[in-house]
């Protein structure tokens, strides 16, 4: 027979044996649950890394959407609007926005309820700046105007504060009075909400305009800072590194978002690196199933290819017959994992919904995972990652079958089957 006759056969041969006969059925069987193994393996695995992605990516913006990519204080005391690093700000090509605040500790009651906060004084412009911060329009307005302060939704929930009602803020310093030195406060009159949508600021963060925090902390026409939002934030070390070395910069404390979120970003990525190591076994053990569904049919298929051998066929076209059976269930699983577990994590918010309305049940606290929203953030790589592992998986299971199918020797077997 020409090759590509036998080429032909091999492919032939190979759909036979997928198709398993009734009388086969068990190690039809044992392939499909193969195939389903791998679907789950697959499916499961890109769902898991879409969460660790959204999480990563949800987490990291939503702070440094609040902080800005770099972080200039005053050590240890308030700074001039007008610090003369502030000109280095304006020549740099690499910073889009300034936003200068004023920051400190403080106790909001209201309803005989308290709590501490972090009061952050920042103008209308600084908001806008930070795109992480979601204001309805009426209600940066009066803040514009001064009317009062903003605080986060989950904080106002948490307190039972309805927009204009009135609030005090009591501050950690404190003022001489007839019977000593007592905490300062002030009562504000709540203008609006916002949403970061991370739990622990919009329960915790409350924002004044920027001359009236400084003076209720007592710095009045000093600031505690600036926020610098840049154009590439993967450039927040050299950026950072210059102004270091800047002779403006001396009593200045400088970090970027890098530094802030270093531990954090590396715990996410070795629970990141863990969990695929750990659900990559699952694709192991489906690919062990195909060992041994594959052993079977060699078995099985034992006379027939001695046959097959006798009549001139290669050992290579053996092979082949073998490795086409097992990375067809391999690709098949794969391919219906991949597609799976991309609808999946695409939809994963709404399903959630759906299954914590039906069961009435909480599948997702935000006090204990930060966000509000469950995030899923599939992307192409890891698709490919996934999918390339899982079928190489595959196929290297298939070759130890293939490879005994190759090595029978026709005579012994023709021997024992008669």
């Amino acid at each position: 027979m020409t090759s590509p006759h036998i080429t032909l056969l091999v492919f032939r041969i190979a759909w036979r044996y997928l198709r398993a006969p009734r009388r086969e059925g068990f190690i039809s069987v044992i392939s499909w649950f193969s195939v389903i193994g791998i679907f789950l393996g697959v499916a499961t695995l890109i769902i898991v890394m879409a969460v660790m992605n959204g999480f990563r990516h949800d987490l990291l913006n939503k702070i440094v959407g609040v902080n800005g990519h770099i972080m200039v204080r005053g050590n240890p005391y308030a700074l001039p609007p007008d610090h003369p690093i502030e000109q280095m700000f304006k020549n740099s090509e690499h910073i889009v926005h300034t936003v200068p605040f004023v920051e400190g500790q403080a106790m909001l009651t209201a309803h005989n309820f308290s709590q501490g906060i972090l009061l952050t004084g920042i103008k209308p412009q600084g908001i806008l700046s930070l795109k992480e911060i979601s204001i309805a329009p009426e209600d940066l307005q009066k803040f514009e105007n001064n009317e009062g302060m903003l605080i986060g939704s989950k904080l106002a929930r948490k307190l039972r504060i309805a927009k204009g009602q009135s609030v005090t803020l009591i501050s950690s310093q404190t003022s001489s009075t007839a019977f000593g030195r007592i905490p300062r406060s002030k009562a504000y009159k709540v203008i609006g909400t916002f949403e970061v949508g991370m739990y622990q600021i919009d329960n915790s963060l409350a924002l004044l305009p920027l001359d009236e925090a400084a003076r209720f902390f007592k710095i009045p026409e000093h600031i505690s800072g600036f926020r610098l939002i840049l154009k590439d934030p993967e450039s927040s070390n050299i950026v950072s590194q210059q102004l270091k070395e800047n002779p403006s910069s001396q009593n200045l404390s400088i970090s970027n978002w890098k530094q802030n979120n270093a531990t954090l970003t590396a715990a996410l990525e070795v629970e990141r690196n863990v969990m695929f190591i750990i659900l990559t076994l699952i694709i192991l053990v489906a690919a062990f199933n195909i060992i041994s569904g594959q052993i079977m049919l060699v078995r099985d298929k034992s006379r027939g290819i001695a046959i097959l051998r006798t009549m001139g066929m290669p050992k290579a076209s053996i092979l082949a017959i073998f490795l086409i059976v097992g990375s067809s269930l391999g690709f098949v699983g794969t391919l219906l994992g991949s597609l799976g577990g991309v609808w999946f994590a695409h939809n994963l918010e709404n399903l959630r919904n759906i299954l914590q309305t039906s069961f009435n049940i909480r599948l997702f606290q935000e006090e204990i995972y930060f966000l509000t929203k469950l995030p899923s953030r599939p992307e192409l790589f890891d698709v490919v990652l996934v999918s390339s592992t899982a079928f190489l998986l595959v196929f290297l299971a298939s070759l130890y079958p293939a490879w005994r199918a190759m090595k029978l020797q026709p005579v012994t077997v023709l021997r024992d089957h008669t």
